[in-house]
């Protein structure tokens, strides 16, 4: 399936919905190009009643064009779990591509359902995974400080791994000048309420890959909860669940039979270019930044078409004050 508007082309597998190729700005394809189904997902880590954990991809069994006009088009990739699924999480899942008529990238959102009756389970972790090309994007930001050429996936694998598995020592690094360093994910964790923008920049063609988040109100934990943005790969995430930082008690917890329904998202893959950033990335960057506003003043959107989407005339509005006596 190709979503494309003039900015952009966004080639999605049929039916598991994954995206696999991103072509703009004269590149043939963002994504990195090694494994068809591991570029651009959705995916979980579950569990029921033990304590191992199980990942797996938002893989759709069925696809559906919702609309498709000159303003706007809105397809689905919808997986419906039944009891026989014991290696699947007990959830139904419709996920959504949008790509709208002037904008230069695409939306993308879920609708996450268990029905009544369905098992106990745990989710620890939900996001969106976007891998890009390893020899074109090499500098990477999170905010205006943390900006900045990044070493590559071989420089870890050749590296030192120090306490935890994540740190690595560079020691033989294939840009000299990060040789010495330590490379950590965790080094680029962000805040919620201050991981609406981040991501990529190739330097040939000047390229920036963008993940703009307009709103916490699909991400657990609140405003000064801190999770992963975007790490060594080059990957890119949009983490909505996790138990980073702060364990179980972040998890979400079904107990059987419980009933449940959420629209996480959506998020926008932000695609923007600029020959004068050839030198200069924080150009792309700064660019981004404008483009999170407009996207944070629109919100809530008003053009996802799912009916589980709350829009700005169904929402009210609730005003006064908090009083905490500890």
């Amino acid at each position: 399936v190709i979503l494309s508007n003039g900015f952009a082309n966004i080639t999605l597998s049929k039916p598991d919905g994954h995206v696999t190729c991103i072509s703009y700005g004269g590149m043939e394809n963002l994504l990195a190009t090694k494994n068809e189904n591991d570029r651009g997902y959705w995916d979980v880590i579950w569990n029921n009643t033990g304590p191992q954990t199980t990942r797996k991809k938002f893989s759709a069994t069925s696809f559906e064009v919702i609309i498709d006009n000159e303003n706007q088009t809105e397809i689905s990739f919808k997986r419906t779990w039944n009891a026989s699924q014991s290696d699947q999480p007990p959830l139904n899942i419709d996920k959504r591509y949008i790509m709208l008529r002037d904008a230069p990238g695409f939306y993308t959102y879920s609708i996450v359902e268990r029905l009544e009756g369905w098992p106990l389970s745990y989710i620890q972790n939900l996001r969106i995974v976007f891998k890009l090309q390893e020899d074109m994007f090499h500098y990477m930001a999170v905010s205006d400080e943390r900006q900045r050429v990044m070493p590559m996936e071989v420089d870890r694998k050749t590296g030192e791994v120090l306490d935890y598995k994540e740190a690595v020592l560079l020691t033989n690094s294939t840009n000299p000048d990060l040789k010495g360093e330590v490379d950590d994910k965790y080094f680029y964790t962000n805040d919620n309420k201050d991981g609406k923008v981040y991501g990529w920049v190739s330097a040939n063609p000047p390229v920036g890959f963008w993940m703009i988040i307009p709103s916490n109100e699909f991400r657990t934990g609140g405003p000064f909860r801190q999770d992963i943005t975007t790490h060594v790969g080059p990957t890119v995430l949009s983490v909505f669940v996790s138990t980073h930082y702060a364990g179980e008690d972040l998890a979400i917890k079904f107990q059987q039979g419980e009933p449940w329904k959420k629209v996480i998202g959506p998020v926008f893959v932000y695609l923007n270019s600029d020959g004068s950033a050839k030198g200069n990335p924080s150009i792309l960057w700064d660019d981004a930044k404008k483009r999170m506003n407009q996207e944070v003043a629109n919100w809530p959107y008003e053009f996802p078409v799912s009916k589980d989407y709350i829009k700005s005339n169904q929402r009210g509005t609730v005003r006064g004050q908090i009083l905490v006596k500890d």
